[in-house]
């Protein structure tokens, strides 16, 4: 391999039939948050347990910014199906991005964080880092960076006459961001982390569907959900089953049942998709 993600060709052309050795725990990879729940089940059986998938955020315009190629609902559906197959991503959520507004910020605290506190939080809450060949260093201007530079630990090790701009790979840029309101800053860090603290000890929250005697159930323990232990009878399966990758908008039908879904959070619309939350 020449590059740290996993290729997309990868788990059907060399995991499919892969036998892991027996002393081998774990396979890591990094890897897309597009790959589908098909290529993740052959990775789990190869031995992937563990990854590192590039969610970086979970609101579309902060995704474009970043040049991700995903939408929000990519990112759920990729956290949700890891969860269904009990593999752990560890994953990064980026703030300080360069041309972020408060709106962005404002949906992912009241509208997207409250509702998948089922599925695997962020290991680290970090500052956005501007890397060579990214956009934003490509044209600062347009992202309202200014002084862009390298970062100072560079001249703590390179020679007094290197051309540290031309060798640097990671650079600091003045710029305005979302999070000087103070206020917004601590309803986000509120508001992850109560993600945090759900996923403190043994019971974690779950959003997941059951068949029992050919009967289908939701157990969801979400905080907002009061230990919710409900029936679901076929046409709401057909409709989770239906909104298992992200589904567009214009094509819903907004019927009783699928009202029924939405109101209780089982689905949730991000930007113009819609994606089932529930496990399983």
């Amino acid at each position: 391999m020449t590059d740290s993600i996993l290729a997309k060709n990868f788990p059907k052309d060399v995991f499919k039939d892969f036998s892991k050795p027996e002393r081998l725990e774990n396979i890591f990879y990094e890897i897309k948050s597009s790959v589908k729940i098909e290529d993740l089940r052959i990775l789990k059986s190869a031995g992937m347990n563990i990854c590192q998938p590039g969610i970086e955020t979970l609101d579309d315009g902060l995704l474009k910014i970043l040049n991700k190629g995903t939408f929000t609902a990519d990112n759920i559906r990729f956290l949700r199906d890891c969860k269904t197959l009990g593999i752990t991503p560890i994953w990064n959520f980026l703030f300080d991005i360069p041309g972020e507004k408060e709106f962005h910020y404002a949906d992912m605290i009241n509208d997207i964080i409250p509702f998948i506190s089922h599925l695997q939080p962020p290991y680290r809450i970090i500052p956005m880092m501007i890397h060579r060949f990214s956009p934003v260093y490509e044209h600062p201007d347009s992202y309202g960076v200014r002084n862009l530079k390298p970062m100072d630990e560079y001249f703590n090790f390179l020679p007094d006459d290197a051309d540290v701009t031309d060798l640097a790979y990671y650079f600091y840029g003045e710029y305005d961001t979302a999070l000087e309101n103070g206020e917004l800053k601590e309803k986000f860090f509120e508001a992850t982390g109560n993600w945090f603290k759900e996923w403190e000890g043994m019971n974690k929250p779950v959003l997941q569907l059951y068949t029992e005697d050919g009967r289908n159930y939701i157990s969801d323990t979400r905080s907002d959900s009061a230990g919710e232990y409900v029936e679901i009878d076929m046409r709401k399966s057909e409709l989770l089953k239906k909104m298992h990758n992200p589904f567009p908008e214009k094509s819903v039908v907004m019927d009783q049942d699928f009202i029924y879904l939405l109101e209780r959070k089982y689905i949730l619309k991000t930007g113009k998709f819609y994606i089932s939350l529930v496990c399983g």
